[in-house]
């Protein structure tokens, strides 16, 4: 795929998730705020999702030790440290709008902090010392510590989702699907450039 046709799609799925939230019906707690509960849950699972892609593409270049699949990890490893840092902004505005105040003691806040702050020092070193495979073992790392915090990690403030609680099915079919298109989206922008000879991208 041509990177000028990949980006145009990436655009295209993004605009296509922005629609449904647009659509979507309202929520009886929340009412039209609803919608920036979904673009900020559709992106933040996105991002996570990201950051499992760049761990996954981690494991399997230190199996195969294929270039291209570290490449293809350390892209995913760079837009989903974007995308964090993107998300965090978004949150304190979601905290501020629905709840009043920006509450940078909730534990999810702090621990993606943390993430966003570990994450781009580990970036960093990527892009300044070529140790391929230390860099691939610490993006698994980072997409483990992912998922460890979303397992383990309780809420202080941050209330139960407005969304998952739901009971309209139209509300959670809506959010599945904006965050399926923005997944989709930002995967063709991590995809490497081609590379001439390589048969996978032919």
């Amino acid at each position: 795929m041509k990177l000028s046709t990949r980006i145009f799609s990436a655009i295209l799925f993004f605009a296509i998730g922005i629609i449904i939230i647009i659509c979507a019906p309202a929520e009886q707690t929340l009412g039209q705020w609803v919608k920036l509960v979904y673009f900020h849950g559709a992106l933040i699972w996105s991002t996570i999702l990201v950051f499992s892609l760049s761990g996954i593409l981690g494991i399997i270049f230190l199996v195969t030790n294929k270039l291209f699949i570290f490449n293809w990890a350390k892209k995913s490893e760079l837009i989903a440290v974007i995308l964090l840092a993107i998300n965090l902004a978004l949150s304190s505005v979601t905290m501020k709008i629905i709840w009043n105040a920006v509450l940078f003691t909730e534990p999810r806040f702090k621990y993606n902090v943390l993430i966003l702050l570990f994450s781009s020092l580990i970036l960093s070193f990527t892009y300044l010392i070529d140790v391929d495979k230390l860099s691939a073992v610490m993006y698994s790392i980072i997409a483990g510590l992912y998922w460890s915090m979303i397992i383990l990690v309780g809420r202080a403030f941050h209330p139960a989702s407005a969304i998952s609680s739901s009971s309209n099915l139209t509300i959670k079919l809506s959010f599945f699907l904006s965050a399926l298109f923005f997944f989709t989206a930002i995967v063709l922008l991590t995809l490497p450039l081609p590379t001439s000879g390589n048969k996978l991208w032919q």
